[in-house]
């Protein structure tokens, strides 16, 4: 796959056909309705080796889509997963700059705690898109070009 290798620090995505039981939701529309709740933006928790690069944003094969939280603070992100050989750290993707049609699937996430689990969504790239070029525009809009 275009990732180098899996990240093994982020939970596993769903399975795509499981989307619809985990309450899809896709911008545009949405966003206004939705507006307050999208406005920060989303948690990536990334390799440290990897800030400033796209593939920090490269989903693997096991993913469906990139691991994100909402609702919690980096912080509370990093005391859970810090990262095992190579440290972690986060970086805030901006709600309001993703690409037309991306999903965003809120999904319980396991292995970690109720509180983070609770907070875990998956971003999903939209249709048509390869994984590179949302990789590379994530990696735009969170300044790191």
């Amino acid at each position: 796959f275009e990732a180098a290798e899996p990240d093994d620090a982020l939970p596993v995505g769903l399975p795509l056909d499981d989307l619809a039981r985990h309450g899809v939701l896709k911008l545009g529309d949405e966003a206004v309705e939705h507006g307050d709740d999208l406005a920060e933006g989303f948690i990536r928790v990334v390799r440290e080796d990897w800030v400033g690069t796209s593939q920090a944003f490269k989903t693997d094969k096991l993913e469906d889509g990139l691991s994100v939280f909402k609702g919690v603070t980096p912080e509370d992100v990093l005391k859970e997963m810090p990262g095992k050989n190579i440290p972690n750290t986060t970086v805030i993707i901006p709600s309001q700059g993703l690409p037309l049609g991306t999903q965003i699937i809120k999904t319980p996430a396991r292995g970690l705690s109720q509180y983070l689990s609770d907070a875990h969504h998956i971003l999903v790239r939209p249709e048509g898109w390869s994984i590179d070029r949302f990789a590379k525009t994530i990696k735009k809009l969170v300044g790191w070009e």
